[in-house]
């Protein structure tokens, strides 16, 4: 399904939804793990664990974990800090990860946070594909066909989707796209 469409850098650029989005926390490696209450409604992390759970990885020196919080109302928003809702947001987990010798704990915030974000569109179908075309007109029949250049897919955010498809368009444009 077409998002949006523009011309960019003399080409024709479509943003679509990806049809057959990767689960993130399934198909990459993460830097946290993410443990959702045990027997919620919704799958919101890597696996189920009891409030008992959490809170002894929240004690573990050795680990580094922060509270997660859902806010559920048509769609889903995961983060690192609460929502003003009290019906429909609440914490949902947590997120943790080993620390290391040399841990950085202001790092592994910022990361986390980049892990829910994209976590975040996944769930709420934010996922997308772009595809760079070029049009030509036959000289000899006036007939105009369009002509992929490059497309690629798996893009969480539309944002990041529309700033790498530029990117592709203005590639193209300077290096001379594949006939």
């Amino acid at each position: 399904m077409n998002v949006e469409t523009f011309e960019h850098a003399g080409l024709q650029v479509s943003i679509e939804y990806d049809d057959m989005p990767c689960n993130p926390r399934e198909e990459f490696e993460q830097f946290g793990r993410i443990l959702y209450r045990e027997g919620a409604r919704y799958t919101l992390g890597d696996e189920g664990a009891s409030p008992e759970d959490m809170a002894e990885i929240m004690k573990d020196p050795g680990k580094f974990a922060l509270p997660v919080f859902a806010y559920i109302h048509g769609q889903t928003a995961l983060s690192l800090g609460g929502f003003e809702c009290p019906w429909d947001s609440g914490q949902s987990g947590i997120i943790y990860c080993d620390r290391g010798p040399d841990f950085d704990e202001e790092q592994a915030r910022k990361i986390f946070a980049g892990e829910l974000e994209t976590f975040t569109d996944y769930l709420n179908g934010s996922v997308y594909a772009y595809t760079v075309s070029r049009e030509t007109t036959c000289e000899h029949c006036g007939e105009t066909k369009s002509e992929t250049v490059y497309s690629c897919c798996g893009f969480y955010g539309l944002e990041y989707c529309t700033e790498e498809a530029k990117s592709a368009a203005e590639y193209a444009a300077r290096e001379g796209a594949p006939e």
